[in-house]
């Protein structure tokens, strides 16, 4: 049997429509698989802790008068989420107004959420540690930017408990 180039082009054509429609279900698929929630997943939450050395400090430079009290402070952060309201445990130490030292611990119990807490945790303390508490200003942290803002909603409040007013 002797086909003709238009039946083979034809043919094609059809090949090419059938590869397209596979792509278009293909591609459904994946993104309802990842926009779809995962509330089924929740598992109990691992606390995160990521803490920092207190740096030593130095005696060439002369004091300021911070209008921070020295010590350590430990609050509560909240923030929204797609998930929902999320909370974080956060405590900083000043010394003459200067973070020396922080820890933080998240319960989120989302995947997403759990996920931008270990990366906030592992990035916020070169962020934090050795700035001045009146300087702290951040927005996000290693892609994570909601746990960014319930850490700053903590600093905000350790700001408060630490005036020296």
């Amino acid at each position: 049997m002797v086909y003709s180039v238009a039946h083979y082009k034809e043919q094609h054509s059809y090949m090419q429509i059938f590869i397209i429609g596979i792509l278009v279900v293909v591609g459904a698929g994946v993104m309802w698989f990842m926009s779809s929630d995962k509330q089924a997943a929740v598992t109990t939450p691992t606390p995160i802790v990521q803490e920092t050395p207190t740096p030593a400090p130095t005696t060439d430079t002369p004091v300021a008068t911070s209008p921070f009290k020295d010590g350590t402070y430990s609050t509560v952060g909240l923030y929204s989420s797609p998930a929902g309201e999320e909370s974080i445990d956060v405590s900083l130490t000043l010394s003459n107004g200067v973070i020396t030292n922080a820890t933080f611990a998240g319960h989120a119990t989302n995947p997403a959420s759990v996920n931008n807490q270990e990366k906030f945790a592992k990035g916020f303390t070169a962020k934090v540690v050795g700035k001045p508490l009146t300087d702290l200003k951040l927005s996000v942290v290693n892609g994570a930017s909601l746990t960014t803002k319930g850490f700053m909603d903590a600093v905000d409040n350790i700001k408060q408990d630490a005036a020296q007013g």
